[in-house]
């Protein structure tokens, strides 16, 4: 496409865009969106608060994502899996969620940490 045919064309869109945008400008439930906004922000900016205070304030434990990261709320965390060790020397078999069991302490001293991560499974 010639550079004359795209400016054209972006001028098209450009043009449709800016009628769409006064459409929403005149649009009844737009202004009184826009209206609610600004009275928030200025309540936000009367009682000092911040959008990840006044999150916490209407839904606690709530998490905001603006962009790339995520805010408000308490970090929470999956619980880990059980993994299930059995020993090939001895057969017997210990379920854990945590790496600091005193069996696979043992086992580790004993056989090597190593040798210890070879033998578990996640089997529920």
């Amino acid at each position: 496409m010639s550079k004359v045919a795209q400016f054209k064309q972006l001028q098209a869109e450009l043009k449709a865009m800016e009628v769409e945008v006064e459409q929403l400008q005149n649009d009844p439930k737009v202004q009184r969106s826009q209206e609610c906004l600004g009275m928030l922000k200025e309540l936000m900016a009367e009682y000092d608060m911040s959008l990840e205070d006044l999150v916490a304030l209407v839904k606690p434990g709530a998490v905001v994502v603006m962009g790339d990261k995520a805010v408000a709320g308490p970090r929470t965390r999956a619980p880990r899996r059980t993994k299930h060790y059995k020993n090939p020397h001895t057969g017997e078999q210990v379920s854990t969620r945590g790496g600091n069991h005193s069996t696979l302490r043992e086992w580790r001293e004993q056989w090597g940490a190593e040798a210890i991560e070879g033998w578990w499974t996640y089997e529920d």
